[in-house]
Protein backbone atom coordinates (compact mmCIF):
# COMPACT_ATOMS: atom_id res chain seq x y z
CA UNK A 1 0.00 0.00 0.00
CA UNK A 2 1.38 3.13 -0.53
CA UNK A 3 -0.20 6.70 -0.55
CA UNK A 4 0.71 10.36 -1.98
CA UNK A 5 0.61 12.92 0.32
CA UNK A 6 1.99 16.58 -0.96
CA UNK A 7 3.76 14.72 -3.93
CA UNK A 8 5.74 12.43 -1.71
CA UNK A 9 4.93 8.69 -1.82
CA UNK A 10 4.86 7.38 1.94
CA UNK A 11 4.48 3.18 2.26
CA UNK A 12 1.78 2.31 4.55
CA UNK A 13 2.05 -0.78 6.95
CA UNK A 14 -1.32 -2.72 7.82
CA UNK A 15 -1.24 -2.96 11.89
CA UNK A 16 -0.58 -5.70 13.42
CA UNK A 17 -2.30 -6.65 16.99
CA UNK A 18 0.32 -7.56 19.34
CA UNK A 19 -0.50 -9.61 22.38
CA UNK A 20 1.36 -9.78 25.83
CA UNK A 21 0.62 -11.89 28.16
CA UNK A 22 1.33 -11.28 31.38
CA UNK A 23 1.18 -13.95 34.49
CA UNK A 24 -0.97 -12.78 36.99
CA UNK A 25 1.16 -12.76 40.11
CA UNK A 26 3.19 -10.70 37.69
CA UNK A 27 0.74 -8.02 38.05
CA UNK A 28 -0.01 -8.09 41.85
CA UNK A 29 3.77 -8.10 42.56
CA UNK A 30 3.78 -4.83 39.99
CA UNK A 31 0.53 -3.43 42.14
CA UNK A 32 1.91 -4.29 45.47
CA UNK A 33 5.21 -2.51 45.05
CA UNK A 34 3.36 0.89 43.71
CA UNK A 35 0.66 0.55 46.76
CA UNK A 36 3.75 0.37 49.15
CA UNK A 37 5.95 3.22 47.17
CA UNK A 38 2.86 4.89 47.38
CA UNK A 39 1.67 5.04 50.78
CA UNK A 40 5.06 4.78 52.49
CA UNK A 41 5.86 7.93 54.18
CA UNK A 42 8.87 10.27 53.23
CA UNK A 43 10.73 11.95 55.99
CA UNK A 44 10.82 15.36 54.12
CA UNK A 45 6.65 15.26 53.80
CA UNK A 46 6.42 14.59 57.62
CA UNK A 47 8.86 17.19 58.14
CA UNK A 48 6.58 19.72 56.52
CA UNK A 49 3.46 18.47 57.52
CA UNK A 50 4.31 18.16 60.86
CA UNK A 51 3.81 21.40 63.57
CA UNK A 52 6.32 22.89 66.26
CA UNK A 53 5.56 23.65 69.43
CA UNK A 54 6.72 26.17 71.55
CA UNK A 55 7.93 23.81 73.86
CA UNK A 56 10.93 23.03 71.21
CA UNK A 57 12.58 26.33 71.57
CA UNK A 58 11.41 29.03 69.07
CA UNK A 59 13.51 31.96 70.51
CA UNK A 60 16.69 33.18 71.80
CA UNK A 61 17.72 34.57 75.16
CA UNK A 62 18.99 37.75 72.99
CA UNK A 63 15.42 37.93 71.57
CA UNK A 64 13.41 37.45 75.04
CA UNK A 65 15.85 40.41 76.38
CA UNK A 66 15.00 43.01 73.04
CA UNK A 67 11.17 41.98 73.74
CA UNK A 68 11.72 42.62 77.63
CA UNK A 69 12.81 45.69 77.20
CA UNK A 70 10.51 46.58 74.36
CA UNK A 71 7.27 45.10 76.66
CA UNK A 72 8.66 48.16 79.39
CA UNK A 73 8.26 50.75 76.81
CA UNK A 74 5.19 49.46 75.26
CA UNK A 75 3.14 47.50 77.43
CA UNK A 76 4.35 47.78 80.84
CA UNK A 77 1.93 50.84 81.73
CA UNK A 78 -1.18 48.86 80.83
CA UNK A 79 -0.14 45.08 81.64
CA UNK A 80 1.09 43.48 84.35
CA UNK A 81 3.12 40.60 84.17
CA UNK A 82 0.59 38.54 85.90
CA UNK A 83 -2.01 39.04 82.73
CA UNK A 84 0.78 37.65 80.37
CA UNK A 85 1.80 34.96 82.42
CA UNK A 86 0.20 31.67 84.32
CA UNK A 87 -3.59 30.53 84.37
CA UNK A 88 -4.12 33.99 82.38
CA UNK A 89 -1.83 33.20 79.74
CA UNK A 90 -3.10 29.41 79.15
CA UNK A 91 -6.87 30.39 79.22
CA UNK A 92 -6.08 32.75 76.19
CA UNK A 93 -3.39 31.10 74.68
CA UNK A 94 -3.24 27.47 75.14
CA UNK A 95 -3.59 25.24 72.12
CA UNK A 96 -3.45 28.29 69.77
CA UNK A 97 -0.82 29.30 67.44
CA UNK A 98 1.44 31.93 67.94
CA UNK A 99 0.68 33.21 64.71
CA UNK A 100 -3.13 33.89 66.37
CA UNK A 101 -1.09 35.65 69.59
CA UNK A 102 1.08 37.95 66.78
CA UNK A 103 -2.14 38.59 64.52
CA UNK A 104 -3.73 39.79 67.96
CA UNK A 105 -0.73 41.46 69.31
CA UNK A 106 -0.06 43.19 66.27
CA UNK A 107 -3.87 44.44 65.20
CA UNK A 108 -4.74 45.28 68.89
CA UNK A 109 -1.65 46.62 70.89
CA UNK A 110 -0.46 48.85 72.65
CA UNK A 111 -4.00 49.78 73.22
CA UNK A 112 -2.90 53.33 72.91
CA UNK A 113 -1.65 52.65 69.04
CA UNK A 114 -2.18 49.59 67.90
CA UNK A 115 0.12 48.24 64.76
CA UNK A 116 2.42 50.58 65.38
CA UNK A 117 5.56 48.51 66.48
CA UNK A 118 7.45 46.70 63.58
CA UNK A 119 6.91 43.31 62.66
CA UNK A 120 10.43 42.14 64.16
CA UNK A 121 9.08 43.91 67.55
CA UNK A 122 6.06 41.91 67.92
CA UNK A 123 7.90 38.80 67.72
CA UNK A 124 10.81 40.09 70.32
CA UNK A 125 7.69 41.21 72.22
CA UNK A 126 6.01 37.40 71.91
CA UNK A 127 9.50 35.76 72.78
CA UNK A 128 9.83 37.75 75.91
CA UNK A 129 5.90 36.51 76.57
CA UNK A 130 7.05 33.00 75.83
CA UNK A 131 10.08 33.20 78.83
CA UNK A 132 7.83 34.29 81.17
CA UNK A 133 5.85 31.52 81.23
CA UNK A 134 8.77 29.15 81.02
CA UNK A 135 9.37 28.35 77.32
CA UNK A 136 12.50 26.71 76.58
CA UNK A 137 15.30 28.94 74.57
CA UNK A 138 16.24 27.51 71.02
CA UNK A 139 18.81 28.67 68.93
CA UNK A 140 17.05 31.03 65.99
CA UNK A 141 15.07 33.78 66.23
CA UNK A 142 11.34 34.00 66.01
CA UNK A 143 9.98 35.15 63.10
CA UNK A 144 7.53 37.62 61.99
CA UNK A 145 6.24 35.55 59.48
CA UNK A 146 2.77 34.75 60.02
CA UNK A 147 2.88 31.28 57.58
CA UNK A 148 5.79 30.69 59.65
CA UNK A 149 4.32 31.21 62.77
CA UNK A 150 0.55 29.44 62.25
CA UNK A 151 2.69 26.15 62.06
CA UNK A 152 3.54 26.54 65.87
CA UNK A 153 1.58 25.36 68.47
CA UNK A 154 1.67 27.16 71.97
CA UNK A 155 2.07 24.48 74.02
CA UNK A 156 2.62 25.45 77.86
CA UNK A 157 4.90 23.62 79.60
CA UNK A 158 4.04 20.55 82.68
CA UNK A 159 2.70 21.56 86.17
CA UNK A 160 5.38 21.07 88.49
CA UNK A 161 4.03 18.96 91.25
CA UNK A 162 4.87 20.13 94.52
CA UNK A 163 7.07 18.09 96.42
CA UNK A 164 6.22 16.93 99.95
CA UNK A 165 8.07 16.05 102.73
CA UNK A 166 7.16 11.92 103.73
CA UNK A 167 4.71 11.16 106.20
CA UNK A 168 6.38 10.00 108.99
CA UNK A 169 4.21 7.53 111.14
CA UNK A 170 2.19 9.10 114.52
CA UNK A 171 3.85 7.37 117.99
CA UNK A 172 1.27 5.26 118.66
CA UNK A 173 2.07 5.71 122.97
CA UNK A 174 0.22 8.64 124.39
CA UNK A 175 2.56 10.81 126.46
CA UNK A 176 1.71 10.61 129.73
CA UNK A 177 0.70 13.13 131.99
CA UNK A 178 2.99 14.27 134.73
CA UNK A 179 1.44 14.84 138.46
CA UNK A 180 3.06 17.70 140.21
CA UNK A 181 4.88 16.88 143.53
Amino acid sequence: MSADLHGYRRTIYPRKSVQFRVHPRALFGVGYFWLVALTMPTPRLEAQTSKQSTRSGIYTAAQAERGRMQYALSCRSCHTAASHTGVTFAKWWKDRTVADLYAFMSTQMPKNDPGSLDPEQYADVIAYLLKMNAMPVGIADLLADSSALAQIRIELPPKATPVTAPKTQKQTQKPTRKTRP
